[in-house]
């Protein structure tokens, strides 16, 4: 755990967590809390013998709400719809390295007006998912101010997986990637394993 600034009611300070698979960063104001950038990630899997710990039940997958959501939007998309909101990923070594500046990326792909009624639906119930991965009291903050600034501009971006990826090669077959962009943040879902 890491945590920059002096822990105050009166100034900003800042503490975060970190693990292999999280990375929680907490920013404290006052009354005001924000919970970005926040990291969770697994690697797709679920529970087929519990032997060694029978207090997992059987069938149990990390993040399988979020996984079964996005694997819906993925496949309701259209030919079309994959073909306008396409974007190329750099290749994982330009995506890993340090920076001293972090840009915003480029809102690119398509709108929700593209999108069917069904399909903007479920984008609402990925948002509203991820934003819940916190604590209810924040979670309830962050989606009314996201609800309030952009949620119908969001913007849905997608690339596949290939399994001739550099540098290891061993993307997983049928892999995809997608953000959700709005005007004052970022969802990424990548099932893409290096790809």
């Amino acid at each position: 755990m890491w945590i920059y600034g002096e822990p105050s009611r009166t100034r900003p300070w800042t503490w975060r967590f970190e693990g292999h698979h999280l990375s929680a960063t907490f920013t404290i104001c006052g009354d005001a809390i924000s919970n970005t950038p926040l990291f969770v990630g697994v690697s797709p899997t679920c529970v087929n013998d519990n032997t060694d710990n029978p207090d997992i039940p059987l069938g149990t997958r990390a993040l399988a709400v979020e996984e079964d959501l996005s694997k819906t939007l993925w496949n309701s998309l259209d030919d079309d719809q994959l073909e306008l909101s396409r974007i190329v990923l750099p290749p994982m070594a330009m995506r890993t390295a340090q920076v001293a500046r972090v840009e915003r990326a480029p809102a690119q792909g398509i709108g929700m007006a593209d999108l069917r009624a069904e399909q903007r639906a479920l984008v609402h119930q990925i948002v509203r998912t991820f934003v819940g991965n916190v604590a209810p009291s924040l979670a309830t903050i962050r989606y009314r101010e996201m609800e309030a600034a952009d949620l119908e501009d969001i913007v849905l971006s997608t690339a596949r997986g290939s399994v001739h990826c550099e540098p290891w090669g061993h993307a997983r077959p049928g892999g995809y990637y997608y953000r959700l962009q709005g005007r004052t943040f970022l969802f990424e879902f990548d099932d893409v394993q290096w790809g």
